[in-house]
């Protein structure tokens, strides 16, 4: 829990830098790796996994923590691009019940 400053700082500056078009795809050749993902989502997917998780433990300290180290920096990267809005809102979501 402690380092969920630093990760909430870490994920908004990825955020901040992803194009929400830029898209990734696997090099093997099997089904999974032939499908394209788009790299937004899939960090977003990710940091909804972990909020999940540690809202399960402790959802009054993860909430604090998102509101006084994460808010700010999601709220930001939602004005600066509207074309991430959508994901950045799931995530607000997801952090606070």
């Amino acid at each position: 829990m402690i380092d969920l400053p630093d990760l909430l700082s870490f994920f908004a500056s990825s955020l901040k830098q992803v194009n929400p078009t830029l898209t990734s795809k696997g090099s093997c050749d099997t089904e999974r790796s032939s499908q394209t993902f788009n790299l937004l989502t899939l960090m977003v997917d990710t940091l909804t996994v972990i909020a999940n998780k540690l809202l399960n433990s402790d959802p009054q300290q993860t909430e604090l923590y998102f509101l006084e180290f994460g808010l700010s920096d999601l709220v930001e990267v939602m004005v600066s691009n509207t074309f991430k809005l959508n994901e950045m809102a799931v995530l607000l979501y997801c952090f606070v019940q």
